[in-house]
């Protein structure tokens, strides 16, 4: 399973993608998460995941702040912006960094399962073995249930 790490200062938010997202679903792990993201930095450092998603608008560190200081230590992983702002310099400013994606508040699960599925193969492409997700038309047990319901 690949790591992921949640920063958010709205500790709502933080429970809402925990709970609501499938993220084992498509290969993925909630490693950690944080409302603070000074001990988000901390944490990171030590967890090392594979991806972090954080706010843009936090007290103290920044979302763009929190991810300059993530590769001022060195610390290589994909990264997802979450914002409730649509301004331009924000979002430019995050793929200037070479961040992978940016989901606007409210989040939709099904935009986070679009990035979840580019995550996974931008991960294997990058030759980081993850946990391989069935597609259902190659699941046995979805093949055999297709297969009942056809019959009845």
């Amino acid at each position: 399973m690949y790591q992921i790490y949640l920063v958010d200062d709205d500790a709502v938010i933080l429970d809402e993608m925990i709970t609501e997202i499938p993220w084992q679903d498509n290969g993925f792990q909630v490693a950690g998460w944080s409302t603070s993201s000074e001990r988000a930095l901390s944490e990171i450092g030590g967890l090392r995941p594979h991806v972090v998603f954080s706010d843009l608008k936090m007290p103290g560190l920044d979302g763009l702040a929190l991810i300059a200081a993530l590769k001022e230590r060195g610390i290589t992983c994909e990264t997802v912006m979450i914002s409730a702002y649509g301004e331009f310099e924000d979002s430019r400013s995050f793929f200037r960094m070479e961040g992978f994606d940016y989901i606007l508040k409210p989040i939709q699960p099904d935009d986070v399962q679009i990035v979840l599925e580019r995550l996974g193969k931008r991960l294997l492409q990058k030759g980081i073995p993850g946990c391989e997700v069935d597609e259902p038309a190659s699941n046995p047990a979805f093949q055999a249930l297709v297969a009942h319901l056809t019959q009845n």
